[in-house]
């Protein structure tokens, strides 16, 4: 299975550009039908605020959430003029839903969705959440692009993040179709108080399966002495150069999302390179 329709998700014009030159690629590597969404939120009135002006408040809001869908649309259009992928605009409101649901509702026809990292500064609080739960819900593989750096191609040389869980396993076979003529690093760690092999020979039978596919793979095992999963994994994509970090995300227990949520939350704070990421 190759990648085949990519939903790219442009929440802001500042951002807009720089997403879609990744997005882009990858569509045309994969000769991929690209979709561009924006979602527009509507705004709340409380009781106790007068209907007049929550009205006025929310023609306000509905016109600058317009001029802004204009914007973002003019900027994927822009991106997208004179590539000979097949390329779509789709801008729906949220209505009574929230900016993920709708997210949710449109990619899980996809083969991989795509969205950008929230900035620190970023002043919508709800921002981090769009993210974090359109990973949980929406079924799919969901890339996340870094807000700082430029990243126009990926699958060269990608770190995998592995452990014997559902999530990790769903994470790297998700990954096999962007690895094309790339390699793959497979990262296993164990703690000095568990020294279980499991993780290890688990890790060495993905190896194999990914040569099948004609991927080059390297398993590197480290202990992991009280260091977060999320940093051990950030170091070593930086000091390997990786182009792209895969990661099973949250968890469907409460112990996994302790620990595998712990990982999701820092990579998506903190990340240098795109990150795939599969729950």
């Amino acid at each position: 299975m190759t990648v085949k329709t990519i939903l790219l998700y442009l929440d802001a014009p500042e951002t807009a550009a720089r997403n879609l030159k990744l997005a882009s690629a990858l569509a045309r590597r994969y000769g991929a039908h690209l979709i561009g969404l924006h979602v527009t939120e509507g705004i709340e009135v409380y009781a106790g605020v007068s209907i007049f002006a929550g009205a006025i408040d929310a023609e306000v809001v509905s016109q600058a959430g317009l001029a802004r869908a204009k914007e973002v649309e003019a900027a994927f259009e822009a991106g997208v003029k004179g590539e000979d992928f097949v390329a779509e605009w789709r801008h729906v409101e949220a209505g009574a839903h929230t900016a993920s649901d709708r997210i949710i509702e449109h990619a899980r026809a996809a083969d991989l969705v795509m969205l950008g990292q929230v900035r620190p500064e970023e002043p919508n609080r709800e921002a981090n959440v769009v993210v974090e739960r359109t990973i949980r819900k929406c079924g799919r593989p969901v890339l996340v692009i870094p807000y700082a750096g430029d990243f126009e191609e990926i699958g060269r040389k990608a770190l995998i993040g592995w452990s014997p869980t559902r999530e990790a396993a769903r994470a790297a076979h998700d990954a096999i179709p962007l690895l094309e003529d790339g390699e793959a690093m497979i990262l296993t760690s164990h703690s000095v108080k568990d020294p279980s092999t499991l993780g290890v020979e688990t890790a060495k039978e993905l190896a194999l399966n990914f040569a099948r596919h004609g991927v080059k793979a390297e398993v590197i095992e480290r202990t992991n002495d009280g260091i977060a999963i999320g940093e051990l994994l950030e170091n070593e994509s930086f000091e390997r150069g990786a182009d792209l970090i895969v990661t099973g995300a949250f968890g469907h227990s409460k112990v996994y999302d302790f620990v595998i949520g712990a990982t999701t939350t820092r990579l998506l704070e903190s990340m240098t390179a795109p990150v795939l990421f599969s729950a």
